[in-house]
């Protein structure tokens, strides 16, 4: 067992975004352990904190508001170690689905992994579609995305994971999340989609069944899941050169403070251009669900009156 000392880490993204793909990865290592959409930072229990108090009842104490985000999560490391002395974590953490690029606040020594994707194809997913109306005007969703993409960049000890990458070059993602995280993933991430649920009945991994859910992170990643055709909008002239610009960088450090702080205020500019509706920014649509039996897709042409999207992601 490792002597490093202990690590907060936490995956943040929007929905749709790969998180689900890079906690399965992560958890795959002995000395990480990636809790899944708990959120102790919240006095409310959510969905998979019920499936994890279900196994610890005692751990409802560690479900509270705290102005240090991190401090939850290194009382419920202590308690889980007392409990289950055999199972010890190097990186322990959560999975939290947020665009507020400056939500993990901690004190203590803590890693992201921001799980990023193409605006482009974001934008038309149905879970987002339902969540921000994108069908009605997408300007809304599109500007909190693009904060986040952009003030992600300025956060320290953190990288960005671009799903399309994760899908076209797992292997290369998976060793430079190895390398951030100073640990050795390749001995354990072989075929990883096959052991998301791998874990004996007493390892504190095995109390959120979150995979079950998620069909898409239990494949090998060969393909992205949907494609798009734009159609010609001043909208996207706007906020796709500014998009790019952050999103393909090679090297955070390429950006200044005062340019990265100047992008964030020019957002604001970008709301006179709403509404914009999904007919008025795409003239074709394609969507897959990845990992069913059955695949379900739609594809869907846009012209003249909106239509109803009946595809299941």
């Amino acid at each position: 067992m490792s002597t490093h000392s202990k690590e907060l880490l936490f995956v943040q993204g929007a929905k749709k975004t790969g998180t689900s793909t890079i906690v399965g990865i992560l958890n795959c290592h002995p000395e990480i352990f990636v809790l899944y959409e708990t959120m102790l930072n919240n006095s409310m229990v959510s969905k998979y904190g019920n499936q994890f108090l279900s196994r610890y009842p005692e751990a409802r104490q560690f479900f509270k508001t705290n102005r240090d985000f991190g401090v939850p999560y290194l009382e419920l490391l202590s308690f889980l170690e007392k409990k289950n002395p055999a199972y010890r974590y190097r990186y322990f953490g959560d999975k939290i689905i947020s665009v507020d690029p400056d939500k993990i606040r901690s004190k203590g020594k803590i890693k992201i992994i921001f799980a990023l994707r193409d605006i482009r194809t974001w934008l038309i997913k149905e879970q987002i579609q339902r969540d921000y109306r994108t069908d009605l005007d997408l300007v809304p969703a599109a500007l909190d995305y693009l904060h986040f993409c952009i003030g992600s960049i300025r956060r320290p000890n953190s990288i960005c994971v671009r799903l399309e990458d994760l899908v076209k070059h797992n292997q290369d993602e998976v060793n430079r999340i190895a390398r951030f995280l100073e640990v050795d993933l390749s001995v354990y991430t072989d075929h990883w989609w096959k052991k998301l649920d791998v874990f004996h009945e007493e390892d504190p991994k095995s109390s959120i069944r979150w995979y079950d859910g998620h069909p898409s992170s239990r494949i090998n990643p060969a393909e992205m899941d949907s494609s798009v055709l734009l159609k010609p909008n001043p909208f996207w002239d706007k906020i796709l050169n500014l998009f790019d610009k952050y999103y393909y960088c090679e090297d955070k450090n390429d950006f200044e403070e005062v340019e990265i702080q100047h992008d964030l205020d020019s957002l604001e500019e970008y709301r006179k251009f709403s509404p914009v509706r999904l007919e008025d920014a795409y003239l074709n649509i394609s969507t897959t669900r990845l990992g069913v039996d059955r695949p379900q897709s739609w594809k869907h042409k846009l012209k003249g009156k909106p239509r109803k999207f009946r595809g299941k992601e």
